[in-house]
């Protein structure tokens, strides 16, 4: 059984919050910014209009949470549990997430500007129209959802995995995929001036028609890739195979 704000509140003056159940809690208009939580359960909990700005979240599982009208700028999410949760008119900008599961998680209204990701689960999970500037790291973007008319603007991606994912006419601007993997991934139509695709792994990716001006491709794996009609200023070598 979940506790109430009040309680929730009086434990927050401590300043640490550590192996609390908020489950199917609701905790509406109050602020719990600059709080540390470690191994709270908050399964199906509803945080709405609620400052959770400067917070930490440690070892935390918010399975199917939801985050509505909340400010959650520099909050850090550390080997934490977030599968399907929902984000609704969330700011996570300046926010830090490192080894943790955001599987099926609905992020499409959320602003992560100036955020950075290590070693994050976001299979399958829906992402925002707008999103970046970004830095992931060896992040799983495997069957992401994208809206349409999306715009990724400096996301660096780094030993990120893509495979299979669908840009179909996405503007990326200034956006790299070093070292990711690409394999099958669609990018059809995309606008991607300046595209890094420095020691990709991108067999059997799709760049029909695609704006590629300036594109870095560099030491790529790019077997039986299609460049039909795509605007490239130098030819790139394809292996068929």
């Amino acid at each position: 059984m979940s506790i109430t704000a009040t309680e929730l509140l009086e434990l927050a003056q401590q300043g640490v919050v550590r192996d609390i159940d908020l489950s199917y809690g609701v905790y509406e208009n109050i602020s719990l910014a600059q709080i540390r939580f470690e191994q709270v359960k908050a399964h199906e909990t509803i945080f709405k209009n609620v400052d959770l700005s400067d917070v930490v979240w440690s070892m935390c599982d918010l399975t199917q949470t939801k985050f509505e009208q909340v400010q959650a700028q520099q909050s850090l999410f550390d080997s934490c549990t977030l599968d399907h949760a929902v984000f609704i008119q969330v700011d996570l900008s300046q926010s830090h997430w490192q080894q943790c599961s955001l599987l099926s998680a609905d992020l499409s209204q959320v602003q992560l500007n100036k955020s950075t990701m290590t070693q994050v689960n976001l299979r399958h999970a829906v992402l925002p129209q707008l999103l970046g500037p970004l830095y992931a790291a060896q992040c799983d973007f495997s069957q992401i959802q994208l809206a349409e008319q999306s715009h990724w603007f400096q996301v660096q991606c780094s030993e990120c995995h893509l495979d299979g994912v669908h840009f179909n006419a996405a503007q990326l601007e200034q956006v790299a995929f070093n070292a990711c993997q690409l394999n099958e991934a669609n990018l059809n139509q995309v606008n991607a001036p300046c595209l890094s695709m420095w020691q990709a792994q991108a067999q059997k990716a799709t760049f029909i028609e695609a704006n590629l001006a300036g594109g870095i491709f560099e030491q790529a794996n790019l077997s039986a890739a299609n460049f039909n009609q795509a605007n490239l200023e130098k030819p790139i070598s394809i292996h068929n195979t």
